[in-house]
């Protein structure tokens, strides 16, 4: 009879142990549909895309790509990291795996940290538009073309009007940098000034503060 009871008690607490996989089963099945909904995702007929090698691909041409993926395919926003994460590798992978949670699942903020990771901010495409040289195999025009596209997303990171008075002020606030002792640029640069009379606002203000020839 003991045994019987045993055997009573524990048919109750597999059945219990059934039913909370089930519920869980349950409630992941309605939350991944809710997402494919939401997204309109069918995981099932969307291809693959190539993921991001590292040492291969560009990174800020490798996220444009997949920002026009995205978007042909009418995902939500909302998903967009997520999925992306599943195409990153190497050092991308770190960037992802070591962001709070909150922001990682925010697709401006994970593009944000990748593009600073692989140097693609203003001053990083600053740069390759100076140091820029046709590479071996590339015809002049194909080397324009890249010229162009360095100087088009250093405008773009710059977050000026792209006027005749935006560029303006944009090349009078490098040429400025440029003839500054590196104390003076630092200082400028941490005061992110978003033209060039508030750039000689702030380097008059250092000159005065510590009276040094700049």
């Amino acid at each position: 009879r003991k045994r019987k009871e045993e055997w009573e008690v524990e048919k109750v607490r597999l059945e219990h142990e059934l039913e909370l996989k089930r519920l869980d089963n349950t409630r992941l099945f309605e939350t991944e549909k809710h997402r494919e909904e939401k997204g309109n995702v069918n995981p099932s007929k969307v291809p693959k895309l190539p993921p991001f090698e590292e040492g291969t691909d560009d990174m800020d041409a490798y996220l444009r790509r997949y920002e026009r993926y995205a978007i042909s395919q009418k995902w939500d926003k909302s998903i967009w990291a997520t999925h992306l994460s599943a195409l990153l590798k190497g050092n991308a992978l770190n960037v992802y795996a070591l962001m709070p949670s909150d922001q990682a699942l925010d697709y401006d903020a994970l593009k944000t940290c990748l593009l600073k990771r692989y140097n693609m901010t203003e001053d990083g495409f600053k740069q390759k538009f100076r140091s820029c040289r046709p590479e071996f195999g590339e015809t002049f025009q194909q080397f324009s073309v890249r010229l162009g596209s360095y100087f088009s997303r250093w405008i773009d990171m710059s977050n000026v009007l792209k006027t005749f008075d935006g560029l303006y002020d944009l090349m009078l606030r490098d040429q400025f940098l440029h003839i500054c002792n590196n104390e003076v640029m630092l200082f400028l640069k941490e005061r992110v000034p978003k033209s060039i009379d508030d750039m000689t606002r702030y380097a008059d203000q250092f000159k005065e503060a510590r009276r040094v020839n700049i």
